[in-house]
């Protein structure tokens, strides 16, 4: 608090008059309401998450009306209110909050059950394929997560798929009875 001369700290404002005897309940019916509390908070840390949801619940929350500029790559590129960078922006700088832009962004649960339905689907369809069209389906997989999460050269994927052709052919050779020194 500011000190005024002599010691003595000024006070600003005065405690409440009253204290409120019931909560804010906002218009049960309105659709904009509805609308809004059915937006996604997606690509935010905890406390910028808090924030949003109490703005949805007392109703101070303003969607976008239309898609506002990003502060790092100045594309018009972000859909959600109170947002300052792009998810691409996001995701580059790994994970980001895509508001403060200071904090990692919280695992979207739903998403991670939804990636764990999908795996427990593509499990159950590879069983009933051929090998030859899963070894093909396994091989645009690894591609796909190589590009997707950039932690593995291209070297080291052809490194290890040469590894695993090798055993694979040693693997042949044992079987029939015939060696490479032959």
């Amino acid at each position: 608090m500011p000190q005024q001369p002599g010691g003595k700290s000024k006070k600003k404002g005065r405690a409440p008059a009253h204290q409120n005897t019931y909560a804010f309940k906002h218009n049960p019916n309105s659709k904009k309401t509805a609308k809004i509390l059915a937006m996604p908070v997606e690509g935010l840390c905890r406390r910028c998450t808090e924030k949003i949801e109490w703005r949805k619940k007392y109703r101070k929350y303003k969607p976008l009306t239309q898609p506002s500029k990003c502060n790092r790559c100045h594309k018009r590129n972000i859909k959600a209110a109170y947002h300052t960078i792009c998810v691409d922006c996001a995701s580059k700088d790994n994970k980001i909050c895509e508001m403060c832009t200071k904090e990692p962004a919280l695992r979207n649960e739903y998403d991670e059950q939804e990636q764990e339905i999908e795996r427990q689907r593509l499990l159950l369809t590879m069983s009933k394929m051929k090998l030859r069209e899963k070894r093909t389906l396994e091989r645009q997989l690894e591609r796909h997560a190589a590009e997707e999460y950039g932690n593995q050269s291209d070297e080291d994927i052809s490194v290890q798929s040469g590894a695993e052709e090798s055993k694979s052919t040693d693997d042949d050779d044992e079987g029939t009875g015939l060696s490479k020194d032959v």
